[in-house]
């Protein structure tokens, strides 16, 4: 069997280990390592450039959807209770 040794950019946690093997493992990958580096990552310096570069805030929920809509974004606009709801979710298994 040949082995396959890839660099991915942007793995940040332990999370990113997580969803980096299982997406190479539904794709028929097996015995799948993914090693973030916390060395690489502990010199964050800004925290939402590096983990949340795509997220805004707005005054209100119909700004934002406005503003997505005129630049053809996907995705949902979330206020900040369920934006965290949703990271909590995201993140249990780490957190």
């Amino acid at each position: 069997m040949a082995t396959k040794v890839m660099q991915i950019e942007g793995m940040t946690c332990v999370h990113c280990e997580k969803t980096i093997a299982e997406a190479l493992t539904s794709v028929g990958a097996s015995k799948v390592v993914a090693n973030w580096d916390e060395e690489l990552t502990s010199s964050c310096e800004n925290v939402y450039e590096d983990w949340c570069p795509n997220s805004n805030l707005f005054a209100n929920k119909e700004l934002a959807t406005r503003w997505a809509e005129q630049h053809s974004l996907p995705g949902s606009v979330l206020d900040l209770g369920e934006a965290s709801d949703l990271a909590t979710n995201a993140w249990s298994d780490v957190i």
